[in-house]
């Protein structure tokens, strides 16, 4: 005899406003997180999925019958009312863990999640609730600081993670040395095998809405035993992650020095970027945006690294400063970047900037690299340099290293050959103060408080104005320009109306653009898995051309 649930009677069933679990609370953040609060989770995570596969290419990827939607809905068109950016779907499914449901909302779902009209609705009440939320926090004095958020919020995903280079890169930076060492220490796999099966993971994720846990039959240069634990290491249950994602914004909004808005609430998917759910006797898994899968295992990385401290940190940096003087070499072979040379001042041993970037025999630019990690304070408090003081400190003093150099060069201690428009770089390897002239502006104003301190002989002359660079940026520049364009396009990121922009925007000012280059560098140098799906991709080139 089968046991069927009922229904709680209708009076327990009346439905109710939810209280949102941080922010600002307006009327459609109420009703945004109050429908939220009736929806099934597995129906809205499928919902969340085939809304990003419908609008990225994956059309034929959704299962028919399970989600409908409009013609219309298919593409990525900005111009488009049926545009659900990935940052939207990303916001909705963080809100969606961090509301608490309503009793009664499995008996009496709200909203129809196999349809695309429900999410453009949801997404409709959020842009509503992030419009409501503005004249609360923004006015004539700060108009120009959401710049900077609104910047980190939609940048990122605009220029995508699906690129090889960014791969590389992390793969010299984090995936080497006394970092690779201490992953292996702290989680028993090999870094590589884990960065190997997360690109497993996102094929597969790219590809099903909902899997059960691999079981690949396929040869690979890698074990399941891999690709078991990175799902692990990847991957949390719905319950679970609706406990510790709300324990992430209690957190930030805690340290913040103002309520957080919806838009720039921590989003616990860029820790865990899989969920799992149990359904009947097998628990699913799905990726809601699979490109997270890729960030995590990228410029993620450093949450798994973070705890080595010193030693591991030091290392990582290290490696930076390597991979900045590699790129630069490689993309434009007559540019010469040394590293820092160690000299004497005042009997102490001090550095020069990290890079000393040569051209036909002369220093050209010089570089001080930072690989300090954008922390979400700095991309999303509302006094960023208040509420994210440790990394914006290094920044002020990569500025006063830049400025000692010059006044050494210029007082004979150190004997360089300078060009006279020599430019001081800040490199980072996160985009610090993105769009932001006025935080840039504060943060030199500093530097020079911060330089008379520390030494007295720094002049108005030395204190060039700095170009602030992400290497994300400069790998951009320097496979669309020559020397003399990447050396123009630094120039005029000093100048005086150009503290807001970033190095790309710049570039486009200096000239037409050169044919792209191709990448340098080849992941499968580091990666094996990389190295054999290439041979398989470019055997089924030849194979179609043939």
């Amino acid at each position: 005899m089968k046991t069927h649930i009922s229904a709680p009677p209708r009076m327990f069933r009346t439905q109710r406003h939810t209280q949102p679990l941080a922010g600002y609370v307006t009327p459609q953040l109420q009703e945004l997180v109050t429908s939220l609060s009736h929806l099934n989770d597995f129906g809205f995570l499928t919902m969340a999925w085939s809304t990003h596969a419908l609008q990225t290419g994956r059309e034929d990827h959704i299962r028919k019958g399970v989600f409908r939607y409009p013609k219309a809905a298919v593409g990525n068109d900005n111009l488009s009312d049926h545009t659900v950016h990935e940052w939207e779907i990303e916001t909705l499914v963080n809100l969606l863990l961090t509301s608490p449901k309503t009793p009664g909302f499995a008996w009496e779902p709200t909203m129809d999640t196999g349809q695309f009209e429900t999410i453009r609705k949801l997404t409709n009440l959020l842009r509503s609730a992030e419009n409501d939320e503005t004249p609360l926090r923004i006015n004539s004095e700060n108009i120009f600081d959401e710049l900077h958020r609104i910047g980190h919020r939609q940048f990122p995903w605009q220029r995508t993670w699906i690129r090889s280079g960014e791969l590389y890169k992390y793969l010299y930076i984090y995936c080497q040395g006394a970092c690779a060492d201490y992953f292996k220490e702290k989680y028993g796999l090999d870094i590589i095998d884990y960065v190997s099966a997360a690109f497993i993971l996102f094929t597969q994720h790219s590809r099903l809405t909902w899997m059960p846990l691999l079981d690949t039959r396929e040869k690979l240069p890698l074990s399941l035993q891999a690709i078991h634990k990175t799902t692990e290491l990847l991957s949390s249950s719905t319950w679970t992650a609706r406990r510790e994602a709300a324990a992430l914004v209690r957190k930030f909004e805690a340290e913040a020095s103002a309520p957080i808005p919806i838009a720039y609430q921590p989003s616990y998917l860029r820790l865990k970027p899989i969920l799992s759910y149990d359904r009947a006797d097998t628990t699913l898994y799905t990726s809601p945006l699979p490109d997270l899968i890729l960030l995590r295992v990228t410029a993620g990385l450093f949450y798994d690294l973070a705890s080595g401290k010193n030693p591991v940190i030091s290392d990582a940096n290290r490696r930076f400063e390597e991979y900045s003087r590699k790129i630069i070499k490689a993309f434009i072979p007559e540019f010469d970047p040394q590293p820092a040379e160690t000299y004497r001042y005042k009997r102490n041993p001090v550095e020069t900037p990290d890079i000393l970037l040569k051209l036909d025999g002369k220093i050209v630019s010089v570089m001080e690299c930072k690989a300090t990690k954008l922390t979400y304070a700095a991309q999303y408090g509302e006094n960023p340099r208040e509420d994210a003081s440790d990394g914006y400190d290094q920044i002020v003093k990569a500025i006063f290293q830049l400025w000692r150099y010059f006044a050494h060069v210029r007082q004979g201690i150190l004997k360089h050959d300078l060009v006279d428009d020599v430019t001081g770089v800040i490199l980072t390897l996160d985009s610090w103060t993105q769009m932001g002239g006025k935080l840039r502006d504060k943060l030199v104003a500093e530097a020079k408080v911060y330089s008379a301190k520390k030494d007295s002989s720094i002049t108005e002359a030395d204190m060039r104005t700095p170009v602030f660079c992400p290497i994300q940026e400069l790998d951009d520049i320097l496979s669309i320009s020559d020397a003399r364009q990447i050396l123009a396009t630094f120039c005029s990121m000093t100048e005086i109306d150009s503290f807001s922009w970033n190095v790309r925007q710049k570039r486009d000012e200096v000239g037409p653009k050169l044919a792209a280059k191709t990448y340098p560098f080849d992941p499968g140098e580091f990666m094996p898995l990389w190295a054999t799906t290439s041979e398989r991709r470019r055997a089924n080139e030849l194979r179609d051309e043939a």
